[in-house]
């Protein structure tokens, strides 16, 4: 297991080409797998597809019903893409699938609860995504941490 000591510091210039600028001395990658610097060095600290589907697939919701715990019924890209369009919010800072990471967080620990519609729902994506004094990588790194925290080991080569 890789345990991350710092924050990677990442400056996106351009997020079509995404221009990065980061320095990996800021994570403790002495004995971190070569992995998971590819997957740094190709995507800085921000979800692909295939990170962010794995973070959701660990998300876990209670059933009211039945009070057990249950997996969560994700929505992929597509649908939180219609959930933001229906509200007519438009991300200004959105990197990557890190508001598909976002989303999904928020169906899982707060909707029908302090987030009690979708609109509350997308207005909280917006909300993080756009949050004006947040440290750029700041979402996968705080995933980054709880996994590190938790004792999860992240398959880097399975994300790339």
């Amino acid at each position: 297991m890789c345990m991350i000591n710092y924050i990677c510091i990442l400056t996106i210039k351009n997020y079509t080409d995404m221009e990065k600028r980061f320095d990996l001395t800021s994570f403790d990658l002495e004995n971190a797998p070569k992995s998971m610097r590819k997957y740094l060095m190709a995507y800085g600290s921000h979800f692909n597809k295939k990170s962010c589907e794995y973070a959701i697939k660990q998300m876990r919701k209670k059933n009211e019903t039945t009070h057990k715990i249950e997996q969560l019924e994700s929505w992929n890209k597509d649908e939180v893409d219609e959930l933001l369009k229906k509200y007519n919010i438009e991300l200004e800072h959105s990197v990557l699938y890190d508001y598909v990471y976002i989303a999904n967080m928020a169906k899982s620990d707060f909707y029908k609860s302090s987030l009690a519609t979708e609109k509350e729902v997308a207005q909280y994506i917006k909300d993080v995504i756009d949050d004006v004094d947040k440290c750029e990588g700041f979402i996968f790194n705080r995933w980054l941490a709880d996994c590190d925290f938790c004792g999860t080991y992240i398959e880097w080569e399975d994300l790339l």
